[in-house]
């Protein structure tokens, strides 16, 4: 039998086992309500299920305290509380840490890397960021590519780079045909960095620096 996607009949069975006590549904129940897909969007719903799944004694969920977090931060479905919201970020930085050490997830490691990087939930580390999108753009993890390229462009990371090694992984998401990444090596040849030559046309055509096949 062929199954179509119905956002809809999986919000019920959510449901079903978030009666029934099932602490990793909530998060996905959760997300559903956050979305408005098969349900009303309903961002106290959506809180209220990430906090359960955040705080099951057994089975505390680090997804959801990441959600938690930018809910306090930003005042979504929850007064905005950015003691909290620190708060839950710093329990969901652990949580991936322990994830992390059981399994082998490019986009854990792309959420960490991107933690480390903005000192989300821990203290700006961009070493550490550098590790784990390294690790995460080893499996083909294109975003994780993108964080790397954004590392390499920050003075703060490594003063003394040459051009190449900056555009290389710009150009490579470039192949992508990614507005986002066309726009950041755009901005690689504004001048921004002493290291970078200014170049105005290729900061126009970012497309333009790529090798002729």
């Amino acid at each position: 039998m062929e199954l179509t996607k119905s956002p809809e009949t999986a919000a019920e069975w959510f449901q079903k086992a978030v009666d029934m006590g099932n602490p990793f549904c909530r998060i996905f129940l959760g997300s559903l309500y956050r979305r408005g897909e098969g349900v009303e969007q309903n961002d106290k719903q959506a809180f209220s299920l990430f906090l359960m799944a955040a705080s099951d004694k057994i089975s505390p969920n680090a997804y959801a305290m990441y959600q938690l977090g930018g809910m306090y931060q930003n005042g979504i479905g929850t007064e905005q509380d950015l003691k909290e919201s620190e708060r839950w970020y710093q329990r969901a930085y652990q949580g991936f840490l322990s994830l992390e050490e059981k399994s082998r997830d490019d986009k854990l490691w792309y959420r960490l890397g991107q933690m480390n990087m903005a000192g989300i939930g821990t203290a700006v580390n961009l070493e550490a960021a550098k590790l784990y999108f390294n690790r995460s753009a080893g499996y083909g993890n294109t975003d994780a590519e993108y964080g790397l390229g954004c590392l390499y462009a920050n003075p703060d990371f490594f003063q003394n780079t040459i051009f190449q090694n900056r555009l290389s992984i710009f150009l490579k998401l470039q192949k992508h045909k990614t507005n986002l990444h066309s726009t950041s090596i755009g901005r690689l040849y504004l001048g921004e960095n002493e290291d970078i030559p200014r170049d105005i046309e290729k900061a126009i055509c970012p497309s333009c620096v790529l090798p002729l096949r």
